[in-house]
C-alpha cells in the first residue's frame, strides 16, 4: 500500500461520524456518510422495546419477586428494587414509544406510568415514614406495580395503534 492510499485512508477513518473527535480539518456532511439507522421500521422499534420489556419483567420475576428470599430482604429495599424495576420499563417504553410517528402512544405511556407512580410512591412514602399500610392498600400497589412492568400495556397500546391505523387507511 502506497503512502498517498494509507493517508487517504487515515482521513477517511477519523473523520467517520460516530468516530469524529474533532481531528483534522475536513468536515464530514450527512450526506458524505449517512447515519446508520437502529430501526427500519416502526414495527421493528416496537418489537424491540416489547423484547427488552420481556427479559426485565422475566428477570424481575425469576430473580427477585418470585424468590423465598424476597421475605428476608428488608422492606424498605424490597421497594426500591420494586420501584427501580418500574422506572427501567418506564424509560423502555418511553425510548422506544417516544420516536414512533403516532405521538398519542407516548403520550398515553407517560400519562399512565406517571399516574400510577405517584399513587406507588404515596403508598410507599407513607409506609416509610408513618408504618406499614393495611394488607388491602399493599395489595393495590403491588397490582399497579405489576401491571406497570409487565409487556400488557405496551401490546395493548400496539393492538391499539395497529387496528386504528388499519381504521385510518
Amino acid at each position: 500500500i502506497s503512502t498517498s492510499h494509507t493517508t487517504i485512508f487515515l482521513k477517511s477513518w477519523y473523520t467517520l461520524p460516530f468516530l469524529s473527535f474533532g481531528f483534522g480539518s475536513q468536515k464530514t456532511s450527512p450526506s458524505q456518510h449517512p447515519r446508520m439507522k437502529l430501526y427500519n421500521s416502526d414495527r421493528s422499534r416496537w418489537i424491540g422495546g416489547l423484547v427488552i420489556i420481556l427479559v426485565v419483567y422475566t428477570l424481575f420475576y425469576l430473580l427477585f419477586a418470585d424468590r423465598v428470599f424476597t421475605y428476608d430482604i428488608p422492606r424498605k429495599l424490597r421497594h426500591v428494587v420494586k420501584f427501580g424495576t418500574t422506572i427501567v420499563v418506564y424509560f423502555v417504553g418511553t425510548y422506544h414509544l417516544g420516536k414512533l410517528e403516532d405521538k398519542w402512544m407516548s403520550q398515553v405511556w407517560h400519562f399512565i406510568h406517571i399516574s400510577l407512580l405517584g399513587a406507588i410512591t404515596a403508598i410507599g412514602l407513607y409506609d416509610w415514614t408513618f408504618g406499614m399500610v393495611g394488607t388491602k392498600t399493599k395489595e393495590l400497589a403491588a397490582t399497579m406495580q405489576e401491571f406497570l412492568i409487565s409487556p400488557v400495556l405496551y401490546v395493548g397500546m400496539g393492538i391499539l395503534n395497529r387496528r386504528l391505523s388499519k381504521d385510518l387507511k
